[in-house]
């Protein structure tokens, strides 16, 4: 063990080696006495700023508030107008001025209808009405000063102890006085204020002022989820612990565990203080004992005596942990309580002792992949961005924590990022104990102002200190998207390598930052392109049309990453913010918000709904807009684990979030609950340790042809297989086995790109239809399954001689229709009015914050047991065979916000698009009608272009013109000239 006294006041450092003292086998007592704080408190809000030259401190205060936690939940702030002043950015839908935006959001204020000035919200920007959707809406917000107050009483035994007070999760900056007196500033956001009392307080009672202020202190950006309105709020007050406690004059602090696997030890690292005004001798016991696992571990204590000189001693000793040792991972989480004791031999003063949790666990690289105790881990990973829509800040309670990591693992993931935020210490507990890796990623900043890069140095300190014995902690960035100097950067690599228990990167998806001698500091990188070389289906921002796989490229599933991973070198790359599509949202789920914070975009939601006659539609689109974003889900996941060499993928994110214009991106809701349209087992047949994987390069296969799925296997669980059986099948939609073969048998070591061999089928007599891929790992559950359609070589077209198609509702037109005759309108995309993207991949992110973007609709609606499609066999919500038909579609707008000739509340179109849930059009690609005697189908899909090979285009034209010579075409609402006109732009 070596010894070292604080340089500050020693010069020397003193060098002992442990020995065992049977003497110190005993049970030692708690030492450390605690007053618990929490309950009502005096308080008052300090709008003008004037309580610390008006001595406040010094008064008493007349309101009553309990903490732990915020002023806002129990009633007090101001009410939420349209003018409210937010701790967020409003990104281009705001009455921000075009210099405080980037470029994006000014491009995004021109195209998209804003809450703040769009007539058709102006009813609920209305104090009386006041309804907004862009985030949750608080009933009462307030960024500014607020004091705090209470009175406790110190009894006798404390007397000569040290008291120190915990405010665990302060927003943002404190100032405490004791008894008038001032104690100190704490502005730290991730790391407790904890005020040594010692030389203030007294015996018998004492008044204690808290002032708390929930300003912007520093610029660290105000979408940075640790102060922005857009998901936890701008919260003031103090939501964890709130404690004195009393410790011995002589006593431990900072301990720090670094665990060696191969040497099967810990070294342990502390500091003895000394406030006494001598110098003693005491007795220093180390012990461990596992506390989580089934098989219980206690390794030998060590022990020696040491004298504490006056001042402070730096501790550093090696603990032998044995050959018995539990190492920590996501598979078996293995955590042990370490003890430090100190005894003094003089019995004036008390023993004392600190516990701190830790597991046996080294991170590190080999090569492109992040391991865990010497083996490769694959990061399945979601970022949280403090998303707690009750309270509006996140608990603090361990159990809470546990049920937000076990949800994740039971969605197959094992890795949360923290999205510019660090989580209290209930978080890394219980991470720790569901074995969850952990990355921290402080601010969405720019760290170029030297005030905000030394406030992210010092918190970093913090945070490595408070947090850094949990095991799952291993990874950290200083945030996404940001600025920082180069010499800065290279000053954070510096002092964070001294600490070896986790990986460091820069700032996320900040490729600008990165030069040849940056690049070499880089441990691990998280990116949604390096070198031009794209991690995710979506490349850019703000989203484009064409701008994602799922738009320009046929479907597929071949896609993978090798190439990005290899422009970033022998270093792990994290696939970055994957994924963003969204689902309706369901509007029977308000009730949910007991807390001050109302979803009202759900209220606005249903309004519109109801104004355009789709209200009772509302439960279909969420289950159809549902279904089509998990198979999107399912393709970005399965190329991420298709790329060899990747470390892992970073979701944004499974749940949703309320903020930022609300972008309803998850499978499970904000409250962390499943949505309902897809089961954790179904998820987890692409999204779990072990996947089976086929690369087809298309989703749509003619009958002479013969259907080719090159199969692999992603296998990140801790078993490898020898001579494992892959077994294919070809399942009709019906789940009818077609066919089987099991591929030659293989090893499955740990990692992907293993390739399984070919599987192939003759489609000549496959009938027209869905067929469904399942590829199975055998004797095990790990099984996948891929959609893919087949259809006819040729069909022999109907005859059109009694419908009149057309591309214009022109005159000669409507002339045939009076006459009583049947129409097909195949309408041009340039003709068809709005100006609508494409209508195939789902919303990105949402519309308000990205101008529209690249979609504005999240899939189709349709009765798949309709005429229609008795020759296109469909699901009712949207498939990869869409693809050809509704890329270069435009929506047609039946119904929205001040059209003047709406189509009828209860008409329903053939094929119906779900839109927007911020307008709630009524759009259709395919409608039918009555128009004066006759009878018309109306289509914004392409159905006469290139045919030969747009073989998908041509099956639903045969099908639709055989529904409309049938008998059962027999359209019931009738429409106007002016109706149908609306839907096409005026010459």
């Amino acid at each position: 063990m070596i010894l070292s006294k604080s340089p500050k006041i020693f010069k020397s450092c003193l060098y002992f080696t442990f020995t065992f003292l049977i003497l110190l086998q005993v049970s030692f007592g708690a030492e450390k006495k605690q007053i618990d704080l929490s309950g009502q408190w005096s308080f008052k809000i300090d709008r003008e700023n004037v309580g610390v030259s008006d001595k406040w401190f010094n008064t008493d205060l007349p309101y009553k508030i309990n903490l732990p936690g915020s002023l806002q939940e129990q009633g007090y702030g101001n009410d939420i107008t349209a003018k409210t002043g937010w701790i967020a950015d409003s990104s281009g839908v705001g009455p921000m001025t075009d210099a405080e935006m980037g470029y994006d959001q000014v491009e995004a204020k021109s195209k998209y209808p804003g809450w703040f000035v769009h007539p058709m919200y102006e009813k609920y920007r209305q104090p009386e009405n006041l309804k907004f959707p862009y985030w949750l809406q608080p009933e009462k917000h307030y960024v500014g000063q607020a004091w705090y107050q209470k009175e406790f009483n110190i009894p006798q035994q404390w007397q000569d102890q040290r008291v120190t007070l915990t405010l665990e999760r302060c927003h943002w900056k404190s100032d405490v006085w004791l008894n008038g007196s001032k104690v100190g500033t704490n502005d730290s956001l991730v790391s407790s204020h904890v005020y040594d009392l010692t030389d203030f307080i007294s015996l018998g009672t004492n008044k204690l002022t808290v002032r708390v202020d929930n300003s912007m202190i520093f610029d660290v950006g105000y979408n940075s989820h640790i102060v922005s309105d857009h998901t936890q709020s701008a919260w003031n007050g103090i939501i964890g612990k709130i404690a004195l406690e009393a410790e011995p004059l002589i006593g431990i602090e900072n301990v720090q565990v670094y665990p060696d696997i191969e040497s099967k030890s810990a070294r342990v690292k502390f500091k003895i203080f000394n406030h006494t005004n001598q110098k003693a001798q005491v007795a220093l016991r180390l012990s461990a004992e596992s506390y989580n696992s089934d098989k219980k571990h206690k390794p030998k204590p060590l022990s020696t005596e040491i004298t504490a000189s006056v001042g402070e001693l730096y501790v550093n000793s090696v603990y032998p942990m044995s050959d018995n040792v539990q190492l920590w991972d996501e598979f078996n989480p293995a955590l042990y309580n370490l003890t430090v004791e100190l005894i003094p031999s003089d019995n004036k003063i008390n023993k004392t002792s600190r516990e701190v949790s830790f597991g046996m666990r080294e991170v590190g690289t080999n090569g492109t992949r992040v391991s865990i105790n010497g083996e490769d881990i694959f990061l399945r990973g979601i970022e949280e961005c403090c998303i707690f829509p009750n309270t509006g800040y996140p608990p603090t309670d361990v159990e809470s924590w546990r049920r937000i990591m076990k949800i994740s693992k039971k969605w197959g993931m094992n890795h949360l990022r923290f999205h510019s935020w660090c989580p209290p210490k209930a978080a890394f507990q219980a991470a720790d104990m569901e074995g969850v890796y952990v990355e921290v990623s402080f601010f969405w900043a720019r760290f170029e102002e030297e005030p905000v890069y030394r406030f992210l140095r010092r918190e970093a300190r913090r945070a490595m200190k408070q947090y850094g014995n949990h095991p799952s902690f291993i990874l950290l960035s200083p945030g996404q998207e940001c600025w920082m100097a180069s010499k800065d950067i290279l000053e954070m690599f510096r002092d964070w390598k001294t600490d070896p228990r986790r990986l460091y990167s820069g700032p996320g998806n900040s490729n600008w930052l990165i030069t040849p001698e940056i690049e070499k500091e880089y441990e691990y990188y998280a990116a949604r392109h390096y070198e031009g070389h794209r991690t995710r289906y979506q490349a850019g921002w703000p989203p484009e049309a064409d701008g994602a796989y799922f738009t320009s490229m046929p479907p597929q599933t071949v896609i993978d990453y090798e190439e990005a991973v290899k422009a970033f070198g022998k270093k792990p790359l994290m696939t970055y913010e994957v994924v963003q599509r969204c689902s309706y949202p369901n509007l029977d789920s308000g009730h949910k918000y007991t807390g001050q914070f109302d979803a009202a975009y759900l209220d606005i939601a249903r309004d519109q709904l109801k104004e355009r006659g789709m209200l009772e539609q509302a439960d279909n689109f969420v289950t159809a807009s549902g279904k089509w974003q998990v198979k999107q889900f399912k393709e970005e996941i399965e190329a991420a684990l298709r790329t060899k060499g990747v470390a892992g993928f970073q979701l944004l994110g499974i749940q949703d979030f309320p903020g930022q214009g609300a972008a309803l991106v998850g499978i499970i809701d904000a409250f962390w609950d499943n949505k309902g349209y897809v089961s954790e087992e179904k998820f987890g047949q692409f999204c779990d340790v072990t996947v089976p994987l086929a690369r087809m390069e298309k989703r749509v296969w003619k009958q002479s042809e013969t259907f080719k799925a090159g199969i692999e296997i992603a296998n990140f669980s801790q078993q490898k297989y020898n001579n494992a059986g892959i077994i294919c099948r070809v399942k009709s939609d019906q789940g009818k086995v077609i066919e089987e073969l099991e591929l030659a048998k293989m090893d499955i070591l740990i990692g992907n790109g293993f390739k399984a061999g070919n599987f192939e089928a003759d489609l000549a007599d496959y009938d027209l239809g869905k067929y469904v891929l399942e590829v199975q790992l055998a004797d095990t559950n790990y099984k996948n399954t891929w959609d893919f359609w087949v259809y006819p070589d040729q069909v022999n077209m109907p005859s059109a001689d009694d419908i009149y198609i057309t591309n214009k509702f022109d005159e000669t037109t409507r002339q045939r229709l009076e006459a009583g005759g049947k129409v097909l309108l195949l309408a041009k995309r340039d003709d068809v009015a709005g100006d609508m993207p494409q209508c195939f991949s789902s919303i990105y992110w949402n519309c308000p914050w990205t101008g529209g973007g690249e979609s504005q609709t999240m899939g189709i609606l349709c009765k798949p047991q309709h005429k229609l499609f008795e020759y296109f066999p469909t699901d009712f919500h949207s498939n990869w065979q869409w693809y050809e038909l509704l890329i270069d579609a435009r929506p047609m707008i039946l119904d929205q916000w001040d059209k003047e000739k709406s189509w009828p509340k209860e008409y329903r179109p053939l094929v119906q698009l779900i839109n927007d849930w911020n307008t709630n059009k009524k759009l259709a690609v395919l409608a039918e009608c009555k128009y004066g005697k006759g009878k018309m189908v109306i289509s914004s899909m392409n159905l006469e272009n290139d045919l030969d090979n747009r073989f998908v285009a041509r099956q639903f034209r045969y099908s639709l013109l055989n529904y409309m010579k049938s008998s059962e075409f027999d359209p019931q609402t009738k429409v106007s000239k002016q109706q149908i006109n609306g839907l096409f732009k005026s010459d």
